[in-house]
């Protein structure tokens, strides 16, 4: 992997959908972004209704559970002007109200999850994997995160590269991001690997307490690097917390 498709790589896991939990009846300040769609999920029911200034936005559209904010955008010629000023939404989901008092801010679009959405990424998760195999949930994981074609029920968590020497003979790791499936007990750590040498990358390399202590299954891309070459590691183990 070159620093070009290491820079790509990077900035899909830093730009990730971001979200946040909003209990009913308490007025919950959160940032949306004012310029992209941004979705509010109704967790254990459907959206009944919304209330909200139309002096500010013009339209939430409602469907099934979900519901969308999107904050105009003024275009004067060659320039354009976003909206800056909070606003506050009152969601009826599933019977009861949820208050959301919003600050527009230059973000990427926002998921706000109206109730706990623990309980309803645990359910949506048991439904897609609960059958599967211990083996092959491991397999689906990896695969997903490898692809990058992760569900908005799977927690991820991304961290900053810092390189660590001494881990791996001839090559330098750091943890980029941590995906977490509630309700199946998995969680995936994906590494960077930075080469100093040419070598084959085995697995069984990775089998280290320093990496993990529950690891379920290990899978590095690719397995033979030259000098200077990156891969990714995907270590899949219990989730504990």
């Amino acid at each position: 992997m070159n620093l070009k498709s290491l820079i790509f790589v990077f900035l899909l896991f830093t730009l990730q959908v971001s979200a946040k939990t909003v209990q009913p009846d308490i007025v919950t300040n959160v940032q949306l972004s004012n310029s992209d769609a941004n979705r509010v999920v109704c967790v254990n029911g459907e959206m009944n209704d919304v209330f909200f200034s139309t002096d500010k936005i013009q339209e939430v559209p409602l469907a099934g559970k979900y519901g969308f904010i999107k904050f105009p955008i003024m275009k004067k010629g060659a320039d354009l002007s976003y909206v800056i000023k909070r606003s506050e939404f009152h969601f009826i989901c599933n019977g009861q109200a949820y208050t959301i008092m919003a600050t527009p801010e230059s973000i990427p679009a926002q998921v706000i999850y109206l109730g706990d959405d623990v309980i309803a990424s645990a359910k949506a998760n048991i439904e897609l994997m609960g059958s599967m195999p211990r083996e092959k949930q491991s397999l689906y994981l990896t695969n997903k995160a490898l692809k990058n074609e992760l569900t908005e029920n799977f927690k991820v968590k991304t961290s900053e590269i810092n390189w660590k020497s001494g881990v791996i003979t001839g090559a330098e790791i750091s943890l980029i991001r941590t995906i977490k499936v509630d309700g199946i007990g998995l969680k995936l750590k994906e590494f960077l690997v930075r080469s100093n040498q040419k070598q084959y990358l085995d697995e069984k390399r990775f089998v280290l307490p320093a990496l993990s202590s529950s690891i379920r299954a290990v899978t590095v891309d690719p397995l033979a690097v030259e000098a200077g070459q990156m891969a990714r590691v995907f270590i899949v183990e219990d989730a504990t917390n």
